[in-house]
């Protein structure tokens, strides 16, 4: 038997929290609406977005994202920043006189598999088959060129955009 003295400390936790709303209980678990976020900065929970405090406006849609491309002008597609390495990496790739050589060099290419094409080649043909293939293979280093020039110098605004020459 058990004595009345010596008793067992409980396992269930008792719960300091009041029947209250989210926001109820967050304001009186902090101090002064503080609350320690998990990499130790303090903040204010009635002035951010989840608080239903009304400190800062309601901005509409279209200021957001002027706002953010405004913020992000000087970023290449609004994502890479002008010292992101990948940036960096294919501004240094495409300024590179062998790549403009090489790009140059399919794009003759394509001109002459373009002079091929004739409406007389039958489908079945080797012929059909391997200028298939070249349009697959012009289109893909085409492509590549576009979105590395695109991420190194931005795509349609800025100062040498891609589609400014």
């Amino acid at each position: 038997g058990t004595s009345q003295a010596y008793q067992r400390p409980s396992k269930r936790k008792v719960s300091n929290c009041r029947s209250s709303s989210s926001l109820d209980s967050l304001q009186n678990n902090s101090s002064v609406h503080k609350k320690k976020s998990k990499k130790g900065f303090v903040k204010d929970i009635k002035s951010n977005n989840i608080g239903h405090g009304n400190n800062t406006p309601n901005k509409t849609i279209f200021q957001k994202i002027r706002e953010f491309l405004a913020y992000r002008q000087s970023h290449s597609l609004f994502i890479w920043h002008p010292n992101s390495r990948i940036r960096i990496f294919c501004k240094d790739l495409t300024s590179q006189g062998w790549f403009d050589f090489i790009i140059l060099t399919f794009i003759s290419a394509n001109c002459i598999t373009l002079a091929m094409e004739r409406p007389t080649i039958p489908p079945w043909s080797r012929e059909r088959y391997l200028l298939g293939i070249c349009n697959h293979v012009f289109t893909f280093v085409f492509a590549v060129e576009m979105v590395m020039k695109a991420i190194a110098r931005g795509l349609v605004f800025g100062k040498n955009c891609y589609f400014s020459d």
